[in-house]
């Protein structure tokens, strides 16, 4: 309103009497309703205006200042503005404003409190934690839920389509991992999810689109059921999207099935005397699902020198027995050191970008890579990097900023060990070109 007096005064002129009716509260609402319609009720000074005060300001001697001080655009007003407001102080308003500053200076010493749009009022403080404690619950939702779909994957779990969409795909949590996961028609067409405007559809490497009915039932895609070309017309179409999967789906390892697998239908000796350091075995199996594994406690009647693990799949429960192969008591604790695990392999690949080959072979243990200046050996263990000829250790650390996007995996979130080791490789590589002191000076 004080816009339209200022810059249209035609406008004004002609309409003030209608913005006053439709801004205005009615008169049946009092003089708490002419005190809200120049104040609102923003803070806990503006309701007391409204409330113990209501009467005072509305009065034909004190109403004219208050609707004056409404105008103000700065806590530094002009000397016209001020000449107006002295004009407009008459006794009994200059008397109910000395009692509306001390009330503003009693607000000021006290916690700030604010209402919000269905009428909440909340503090800084109290809206804080509540922000905190939402936090902390989504950090502990979100591997939960990432934890859920790999076992869904795992465990073939069909859904209705409708419900892969309300609970899945819409959902604002579990919703930022199931979208970017392949999705696939029992015995039909797969596809990643994208919105349409009649709702979610499945589109393929091809550019292919459908939507399937909503009592059409779906799963979670897996590579063990495709030929070796669709799996990786897959990968090729996540890592053109740029589509980082919250675990290894379209770049998941599928271990077939041997003739003597297939003779034997209900036991595999694939991994049998393989010899594992208990801990870490432990904590693997326990992170990919597999309970109720230990052995080597204390004594034979918690536990024993035999252990089995155990996962759940589909239609089917998978043990794994296992036996201490070394004396549980050399450690002087009475635990297992040793139990007879999967020998972990790395395999060179094609890395768009890098200079491999010559440039950097692939042995048991390092990654190596031939720079300008220095030939270099990344641990593929630690990430941790050694110089030719002497192994002297060259410390690169990565910097906080350091973004986990820098060299895309389509499967590893947040920086993982591959990711760090990729990113030292293409930094070696090009030696030449590094400007930071703190790693030039090492490689004098």
């Amino acid at each position: 309103m004080w816009w339209y007096r200022t810059y249209h005064r035609p406008v004004w002129d002609a309409l003030h009497g209608q913005l006053d009716q439709v801004l205005t509260e009615p008169p049946e609402h009092g003089p708490a309703g002419v005190v809200r319609t120049a104040v609102w009720e923003g803070d806990a000074v503006a309701r007391a205006m409204a409330g113990d005060h209501a009467v005072r300001l509305a009065a034909p001697e004190v109403l004219p200042l208050l609707r004056h001080w409404t105008t103000a655009r700065s806590s530094k007003p002009s000397e016209r503005w001020l000449k107006t407001a002295r004009a407009l102080l008459t006794g009994e308003a200059a008397a109910l404003v000395r009692e509306l500053l001390a009330m503003v200076a009693a607000h000021r010493e006290g916690p700030v409190a604010q209402v919000t749009d269905d009428g909440q009022e909340w503090s800084k403080t109290v809206f804080l934690a509540g922000l905190k404690a939402t936090r902390k619950e989504l950090r502990q939702a979100l591997p939960a839920e990432r934890f859920r779909l790999e076992r869904a994957l795992i465990e073939e779990r069909l859904w209705r389509w409708r419900d892969v969409t309300e609970f899945f795909l819409d959902h604002p949590v579990t919703g930022l991992y199931a979208r970017d996961l392949v999705w696939q028609i029992l015995q039909g067409a797969a596809g990643l999810p994208v919105r349409a405007e009649t709702g979610w559809e499945l589109t393929d490497p091809l550019g292919r689109r459908i939507q399937p009915h909503p009592d059409t039932p779906v799963r979670l895609w897996h590579p063990i059921r495709e030929a070796a070309g669709d799996v990786r017309a897959w990968r090729d179409f996540l890592l053109e999207r740029g589509v980082r999967q919250p675990f290894k789906q379209a770049f998941r390892e599928i271990y077939l099935l041997t003739p003597a697998e297939e003779r034997t239908r209900t036991h595999s000796r694939r991994f049998a005397g393989h010899v594992l350091r208990y801990g870490q075995a432990k904590a693997l199996l326990n992170q990919r699902g597999w309970t109720d594994l230990s052995i080597g406690h204390w004594d034979y009647e918690c536990g024993g020198d035999q252990g089995e693990a155990v996962k759940e799949l589909s239609g089917w429960r998978a043990r794994w027995g296992m036996y201490v192969v070394a004396d549980p008591h050399a450690d002087g604790w009475g635990t297992a050191s040793f139990c007879a695990a999967e020998e972990l392999r790395f395999h060179p690949v094609d890395t768009p970008g890098f200079r491999g080959g010559e440039g950097a072979p692939l042995t048991e243990r390092f990654l190596r890579v031939c720079g300008e200046l220095r030939t270099y050996k990344i641990h593929l263990g630690s990430g941790n990097i050694l110089m030719e000829p002497n192994d002297a250790y060259l410390c690169v650390v990565p910097g906080r900023d350091h973004a986990a996007g820098e060299v895309f995996l389509p499967f590893e979130e947040g920086g993982g060990m591959l990711s760090v080791i990729l990113s030292k490789a293409f930094l070696l590589a090009a030696d030449t070109a590094i400007t930071d002191p703190s790693i030039t000076r090492q490689l004098v």
